[in-house]
């Protein structure tokens, strides 16, 4: 199992994305929406391949089937692309609660009907939820205005539904742009993150995190949990924890401190042995 990541942060050079899984970015501009990103799944490699058609990919039992994640491997290859923005621009960020629910004909319809981003964000999550609503719906609207303060305003539409809006400034939304992006992480991934555990090292020490041992995009999935007193490079230095720099993952909390104690009884060993 693992967590998908779509992010934006946009400054006077345009839109800057980074993506992993099948959340998807979209952009509105003079009547054309144009998805972005480049779904991660099994079938979307297949019509790729030409083995079958997008029609088919919309209805094939394993189009669920993720080929890249966040939290599988201690590293994951993340797909960045800069985009030039417009005065009157529209990005979209959504899960495929959004996408599998409602169509791209009705979601361009939306976000052309209504201009405020957070009523639109509303908007694409009633019309998802009226299709079925069968998973969690997360979409954040981004409305690019020349001149206007940067601002971004979360809601919670419904316990299973999450939107976001943000009116951004072309030429000083740095700061704003980059809140977006993390509160998009933070809907997709946080349930499963939180649930993850691994033993890592901090200031030269082991330490418990939990999260997942991935930084994409630069944005960390983990925060230290304890702080040890064990240097890191003893540790490190003994055979069974050579992978402690990259994180060593645990099934839960309990566990990570087993391998901590573990590691403890290591290490303390080695010193007694050392000539």
């Amino acid at each position: 199992m693992g967590t998908t990541l779509t992010a934006v942060q946009v400054d006077d050079s345009g839109a800057h994305l980074a993506h992993v899984g099948d959340s998807r970015a979209y952009l509105l501009r003079a009547g054309a929406l144009r998805q972005l990103t480049d779904d991660h799944t099994l079938v979307n490699r297949m019509v790729r391949a030409g083995e079958i058609t997008r029609e088919e990919a919309d209805v094939h039992p394993h189009r669920n089937v993720l080929t890249r994640v966040v939290g599988t491997e201690p590293e994951v290859d993340v797909d960045l692309d800069d985009i030039p923005v417009m005065d009157g621009d529209r990005i979209l960020l959504c899960s495929d609660g959004l996408t599998n629910m409602v169509s791209e004909d009705q979601i361009q319809a939306i976000l052309e009907a209504t201009p405020a981003p957070q009523e639109t964000a509303d908007r694409l999550i009633k019309a998802a939820n009226r299709a079925g609503g069968i998973d969690n719906i997360t979409v954040v609207v981004l409305g690019i205005v020349e001149g206007e303060d940067a601002s971004t305003s979360p809601k919670k539409a419904g316990a299973r539904s999450t939107s976001r809006e943000a009116t951004a400034k072309r030429w000083s939304l740095r700061a704003a742009i980059v809140a977006v992006a993390l509160a998009s992480v933070f809907v997709l991934g946080r349930g499963y993150i939180d649930r993850q555990w691994y033993v890592g090292e901090v200031s030269g020490h082991v330490a418990v995190y939990q999260g997942i041992p991935a930084r994409p995009a630069g944005i960390s999935l983990s925060r230290v949990k304890l702080q040890t007193d064990i240097p890191a490079d003893e540790a490190a230095a003994l055979p069974f924890y050579s992978e402690l720099p990259d994180g060593i993952t645990a099934n839960s909390r309990d566990e990570a401190m087993a391998i901590v104690e573990q590691i403890r009884s290591d290490v303390t060993a080695a010193r007694g042995t050392a000539p």
